[in-house]
């Protein structure tokens, strides 16, 4: 289980990668992965990280933002890991698998009202 856990995160950290690397001014792996490494930093100092790291100036409040759209996007891309590697899915088996991989608390949040309609 622990080695499907650290898969189904990698993909997801692949997916915020890809999408930063083909969508010009984005920086979701960049602000999730500091957000990540830098628990106890506020966003001044978060976005004050990201913007060397990415070599432009990059306020608190778009840190703020880029960081909600970063979670957003990895909690969708574990869903959707999640999801494929099931035989017929049902929202029960997703929600089950993602609970006993330890991965419900990622998702659990952005999860829509009806996300059980939409597996």
């Amino acid at each position: 289980m622990a080695e499907w856990q650290r898969c189904a995160l990698a993909k997801a950290w692949r997916t915020l990668d890809q999408h930063q690397a083909r969508t010009p001014g984005n920086l979701f792996h960049t602000v999730l992965r500091l957000s990540v490494d830098h628990p106890d930093e506020d966003s001044e100092a978060l976005a004050a990280r990201a913007a060397a790291l990415a070599g432009r100036p990059l306020r608190a409040d778009a840190f703020r933002k880029q960081l909600s759209r970063a979670r957003r996007l990895f909690a969708e891309a574990l869903l959707r890991e999640v999801t494929q590697t099931l035989e017929n899915p049902t929202p029960q088996q997703v929600e089950e698998e993602l609970i006993e991989l330890g991965l419900m608390p990622h998702v659990a949040d952005f999860l829509p009202d009806d996300w059980h309609r939409t597996v």
